[in-house]
């Protein structure tokens, strides 16, 4: 059984073991999510399949860009809720990277991004069956990314998620589910109203600058730079599950 809570009333929830619903996303009051916070992709790792210890399965899939261009330049990005892994695509558009941290039944967003093209994104639900002895394949999207209509213009793109955390016997650790309708206020060079779609994931073509993100759950995102040409993820945490 699981309950959504806001982060100041975890730590009560669990010494009470108390089944309620402690503080509904509404009340929650405004907490900052910066640069330095761990789901923060602005400091993404560079992985590659078969290097990365801890791994528990591999997404892969295939990259085109629709330009004919060499897709090594692009950039495959998955996103658990905490850990944020970058590969890129092989010269003839495959793509491997390893998942961690992410227990069965939980989610994992790819995204998918390359210069002046427009990115996008999939949520891929992590299945962890697989004979002994070999590492779960989950199968990632196929991308197609074509030019972005307008190069003067930067992206910004992301998921609202819901994390879960905890459970006895087995551990649960992950995305849990997307935050889907949610809106969300971007302030900076231009403000703009944005709202995630039903599988939780926002974007937006945005001029050049620094923007800050607030959403009705009173989450606000500091700091995100937008450059003509490039794409800037971030995600947004939208609360957690205490599994007890």
């Amino acid at each position: 059984m699981s309950h959504s809570i806001s982060p100041a009333a975890r730590l009560a929830g669990a010494l009470t073991g108390l089944a309620l619903v402690l503080a509904a996303f509404s009340a929650r009051p405004a907490r900052a999510q910066d640069k330095d916070q761990d789901q923060d992709p602005a400091a993404p790792r560079d992985v590659a399949c078969g290097s990365l210890q801890g791994a528990v399965a591999e997404v892969r899939g295939h990259l085109r860009l629709a330009d004919g261009t060499n897709p090594h330049q692009a950039r495959i990005t998955t996103f658990n809720g905490r850990d944020t892994l970058v590969a890129a695509p092989g010269s003839d558009g495959a793509y491997c990277v390893p998942v961690v941290r992410s227990t069965n039944g939980t989610w994992i967003s790819v995204f998918a991004t390359a210069p002046k093209a427009a990115p996008q994104v999939y949520n891929v639900r992590v299945g962890l069956g697989a004979p002994a002895g070999t590492l779960p394949q989950l199968q990632g999207p196929s991308f197609q990314l074509v030019p972005a209509p307008r190069p003067d213009l930067g992206y910004v793109i992301g998921v609202a998620y819901i994390g879960v955390s905890g459970g006895r016997p087995v551990w649960n650790e992950g995305i849990g589910e997307y935050d889907r309708g949610l809106d969300i206020d971007a302030a900076g060079t231009v403000e703009a109203k944005l709202k995630t779609n039903g599988q939780g994931v926002y974007l937006a073509p945005l001029p050049p600058g620094t923007y800050r993100l607030t959403t009705r759950r009173n989450v606000v995102v500091e700091g995100v730079d937008v450059a003509p040409g490039t794409t800037t993820l971030r995600p947004i945490d939208s609360g957690l599950q205490i599994v007890f």
